[in-house]
């Protein structure tokens, strides 16, 4: 896949196709991801740039797929944080 610069420095910046497949593939809906396009474009208004916008979305997307596999995980299931291991608390240990 093609690559995008920004124009402040030759660090890649992954294209607005790669990071919506790259969401899509970790779960986030189609229209979870659309949603989340729309959202980072008003937030960021018109004076952004392109790279500017895609570091955002890719921030944001990252945000969508943490939130959708969190609700998606049930409690007793393993992953939830009912089953994670816990560390005694100085009172307990005492």
């Amino acid at each position: 896949m093609r690559e995008m610069y920004s124009d402040s420095d030759d660090t890649p910046t992954a294209g607005l196709r790669a990071i919506f497949q790259g969401a899509r593939s970790f779960g986030l809906s189609e229209e979870d991801a659309w949603r989340t396009v729309d959202d980072v474009l008003h937030y960021l208004g018109t004076d952004a740039t392109v790279a500017d916008y895609l570091d955002e979305l890719t921030g944001a997307m990252a945000r969508g797929i943490l939130s959708t596999a969190r609700q998606q995980t049930a409690p007793g299931e393993p992953g939830s944080a009912s089953q994670e291991p816990r560390v005694p608390s100085e009172q307990e240990v005492l």
